[in-house]
Parts: C-alpha cells; sequence; structure tokens
C-alpha cells in the first residue's frame, strides 16, 4: 500500500512538472516551473537567488577546505578521534547552514507567489525532494555539485582538490 501511494505521488509530481515544462512556463532555463509570473515577481525570485547563490557558494568553498583538512588529517597515522570528529562535525555545520539558506530562499520566494503559483512550486519541492533524495532536496533550482556540474550546468572547476577562479 505505501510503495502505491508513494507511486502515485511521484507520478502525479512528474505529470504536473512536466505539463509545466511543456508549456514553456520554467524560470532561466533550470526547469523551475512556476506558471504566470509577473515581471516583479521575477526580478524578486532573480534578486532572492542571487544572493542565495553567493552564500551557498562561500559555504561550499568553507566545506570543501574542511573535508580537504579531514582528508588530510586521515593521512597522519597518529591522528586523533578527536580531531576526525571535530573536522566531521564542522562539515556537518556547514552542510546544515547550505540547507538552511536554500530552505530560506525557498521560503523567500513562497512569500511573493500567489496561492496558485504556490502550489505549482510545491508541486516542484515535492517532485525535487523525491529524485534528490540521496542528497536531500535543494529546491529552488540549486544542487550540489556533482560529476554533471553545478546548479547551473557548468563543470566543477578544481585542481588538486581545491577550487579554481572560473573564467
Amino acid at each position: 500500500m505505501k510503495k502505491w501511494l508513494l507511486f502515485l505521488l511521484v507520478a502525479v509530481s512528474f505529470a504536473t512538472g512536466t505539463a509545466l515544462y511543456a508549456q514553456g512556463q520554467h524560470w532561466k532555463g533550470h526547469g523551475f516551473p512556476i506558471p504566470n509570473l509577473t515581471a516583479d515577481q521575477k526580478t524578486k525570485i532573480e534578486g532572492i537567488m542571487g544572493q542565495t547563490r553567493q552564500a551557498v557558494t562561500a559555504i561550499r568553498l568553507e566545506e570543501k577546505k574542511k573535508r580537504i583538512e579531514l582528508s588530510q588529517a586521515y593521512l597522519d597515522p597518529n591522528v586523533s578521534r578527536d580531531t576526525v570528529d571535530q573536522k566531521q562535525q564542522e562539515i556537518a555545520a556547514l552542510k546544515a547552514q547550505k540547507t538552511q539558506k536554500m530552505t530560506d530562499a525557498q521560503f523567500a520566494v513562497r512569500a511573493i507567489l500567489t496561492p496558485a503559483q504556490n502550489q505549482a512550486f510545491s508541486q516542484v519541492l515535492a517532485s525535487r525532494a523525491l529524485r534528490e533524495g540521496h542528497e536531500g532536496g535543494h529546491g529552488c533550482g540549486m544542487h550540489e555539485h556533482g560529476k554533471h556540474g553545478n546548479w547551473h550546468g557548468e563543470k566543477s572547476h578544481t585542481e588538486g582538490g581545491v577550487p579554481q577562479p572560473q573564467h
């Protein structure tokens, strides 16, 4: 019964998202369908997304530094459990900050949408949460950097595990 209900939820979410996307109602080419956005709403959403992108990028860079520090700690055969635990806690705290920033952005977007637009937005978030469950839903078109690039479709630029400026 639970599997059937989950299947039904996924099917409805997928159908709704696909229908909106097919109508050309996506945001900035990121597959972010919200119907009937006004120019003012688009401007506000772009501002929210820009601020969130900056904040999340800074957190990601710090998280990457902490991961490198953890990796270096593991190379030390005399590393203490406390050192490893501390680095893991720092990384977990940064992940929590990143998730909070994205959640803040989702609710800031919700605040400027109409009830009908919020319904569509909720469908998108539910669908993405199911698709991206292994990473936790990122909503608002924000996806973790990965083998397929970042949330803009750009490839990640790293050298030796250290982020490099993109030109």
